[in-house]
């Protein structure tokens, strides 16, 4: 990690026989752990109402950050024009179309101005896009980024919960 630019936060340990996990940062400072599966493979159920369906990294440079993932995971990076900018589509490098785990995105004025910092966010799909998002104001969420609609893939909302972890929720197109 330290030769791609990140550095050691956590370093890696044992989860009893569950496997190892260790806590990096990147080059602008976003912190992201890792796992080597042990008696635990890890995440068993994705992309179903109420779990991770994905995670989205907001850097100030995107041009970096995937010259730093691609040098530490190896990750394959599709750029895709979205209207005034470009997402970013992170796969695995031996994965195919189906294998994209997430993308990145610039960190817009409108995040910042909610308090988004440079960072992984995590997505949960929702059966309810607005739904959730007025249930998480009724308990004390925050919205940063209110239910909007992106063309072709749902309508997605960034909250921040009482404690201030920041997250996203999403209720996907059908495919």
């Amino acid at each position: 990690m330290d030769k791609a630019g990140g550095s050691v936060t956590v370093a890696p340990m044992d989860v009893f026989t569950a496997g190892r996990m260790a806590q990096f940062t990147d080059p602008e400072g976003a912190l992201f752990a890792v796992w080597q599966p042990g008696d635990v493979r890890g995440l068993e159920t994705v992309n179903d109402p109420g779990t991770l369906c994905w995670t989205e990294l907001y850097p100030g440079d995107v041009a970096g950050a995937k010259s730093f993932y691609q040098a530490a995971f190896g990750w394959v990076t599709e750029d895709m024009p979205m209207g005034d900018f470009t997402y970013t589509v992170i796969k695995p490098a031996d994965g195919g179309e189906e294998s994209a785990q997430g993308g990145m995105m610039p960190l817009t004025p409108e995040m910042a101005a909610g308090g988004a910092t440079t960072s992984w966010r995590v997505y949960f799909e929702v059966a309810d896009c607005d739904a959730t998002v007025a249930a998480a104001a009724q308990h004390g969420g925050s919205v940063i980024v209110p239910a909007t609609d992106i063309p072709g893939v749902g309508r997605f909302a960034m909250l921040i919960d009482p404690p201030g972890a920041v997250f996203a929720v999403i209720t996907s197109s059908a495919a």
